[in-house]
């Protein structure tokens, strides 16, 4: 959702594009949502910490994520995700290649949710959140 919603529509409709925009989703729903579709695609330009790449990682969504730092530290090319340019050829291309590779995409899925439950869980990283705190408290 947001100021370019009704743009965004527009021009996908004036280019044949079947997107839904959802708007605001209720957390509770976005593993079912996010399991309804072969992929998810993440083009940022930039990220601080991709709350959304986690949250389809652990769902064991294909993700395909644009190649950037904040990506690059979760997503490892070809094993729990793929990577790719932030023009448009190149996410068409890593779009195509995907698609035509559903056995890939199978594996590549099962590592995805087994990364973040190894090193991403709720409980791993309120750990390291707290670590970090007591390391400031001790430092003041």
């Amino acid at each position: 959702d947001g100021s370019l919603r009704n743009e965004l529509e527009q021009r996908c409709r004036t280019l044949g594009v079947p997107a839904t925009f959802s708007g605001i989703v209720p957390n509770a729903q976005i593993p079912d949502l996010i399991a309804r579709h072969q992929l998810f695609v993440l083009p940022s330009l930039s990220e601080g910490n991709p709350k959304a790449l986690l949250e389809a990682l652990a769902c064991g969504a294909v993700v395909i994520a644009s190649d950037i730092p904040a990506h690059r530290e979760i997503v490892t090319h070809g094993e729990t995700g793929f990577l790719c340019g932030i023009d448009p050829d190149s996410l068409a291309r890593a779009i195509q290649s995907a698609v035509a590779q559903p056995v890939e995409c199978a594996r590549v899925g099962e590592n995805a949710k087994r990364l973040i439950a190894e090193k991403f869980s709720l409980d791993i990283l309120a750990q390291r959140e707290l670590s970090i705190v007591d390391s400031l408290i001790k430092e003041v």
